[in-house]
């Protein structure tokens, strides 16, 4: 979920990740996708990440936008 303050965008999202990934590993994710974020949204101001386990039912074949929307 992202919204505009202004000039500035300010995003919140749920990550959903591997009960079994260290707590580094787990903040290491974290940090990669707000640079990747920041790097695609220079209007970025703050992306504010919430983690949760993953039950098993968040795979990524239920979203199959993100895979085509996905750049580089």
């Amino acid at each position: 979920r992202a919204r505009w303050l202004g000039h500035h965008l300010y995003a919140e999202m749920t990550l959903a990740v591997d009960p079994k990934l260290s707590l580094a590993g787990v903040r290491k994710v974290t940090d990669d996708i707000k640079e990747h974020a920041r790097g695609h949204l220079p209007a970025l101001e703050n992306l504010h990440l919430e983690v949760a386990p993953a039950s098993g039912r968040e795979r990524p074949e239920h979203h199959p936008k993100a895979k085509r929307e996905h750049h580089h």
